[in-house]
């Protein structure tokens, strides 16, 4: 998906705003992230339906408050976006996958997911760096040490997996990988 560049409007207004600015760029990378934080919305939403299908009540559970962070993310953006005096862009989001294989799937790929959306953040980091803007670089350091523990929690649940699934994955085995969502 191609990200909108600022309108001429913003790129006025972005110069203008010498207080609140926001390089075109940056700009640009902001709205990328935002289709990011849709896209997991919507992934995590199908995730949460799965689990809610297969009867993994505590994954469901742990999925649907996922849906609610990443949709407070979406916001937290949004309105850095609008405190500098710009528009952030709605995006059409991406369908999610619903042809999981098993609970292990779903952990793995999301997993997997957090590293890129751990790599987003860092590519803006060096972008405000490089520009100099502290204040977007301040601003993620929140979802930076978000990150840290969303792979964190992932590599712990592929790891209990591995432990379970020695001598094979059983009914019972699936129920305690899921009881493991019960603390998190």
């Amino acid at each position: 998906m191609e990200i909108k560049k600022p309108s001429v409007k913003e790129a006025e207004l972005l110069k203008t705003k010498s207080s609140q600015r926001l390089q075109p760029e940056m700009l640009t990378a902001l709205n990328g992230q935002v289709v990011i934080e849709f896209n997991t919305v919507s992934l995590f939403q199908s995730m949460y339906a799965w689990c809610e299908g297969k009867g993994f009540t505590n994954a469901s559970k742990f999925f649907q408050g996922k849906v609610k962070e990443e949709q407070g993310h979406v916001n937290r953006v949004y309105k850095y976006v609008l405190d500098k005096g710009l528009t952030p862009i709605t995006p059409t989001i991406s369908e999610p996958t619903t042809d999981y294989i098993d609970l292990y799937d779903i952990i793995e790929s999301c997993r997997l997911y957090q590293v890129g959306v751990t790599q987003s953040y860092e590519k803006i980091g060096e972008l405000a760096i490089a520009l100099g803007d502290h204040s977007t670089y301040n601003f993620i350091q929140f979802f930076l040490e978000d990150q840290i523990q969303e792979e964190a929690t992932f590599i712990t649940l592929c790891d209990q997996y591995k432990i379970l699934s020695i001598g094979g994955m059983t009914g019972l085995a699936w129920l305690q990988l899921d009881e493991l969502f019960e603390d998190l």
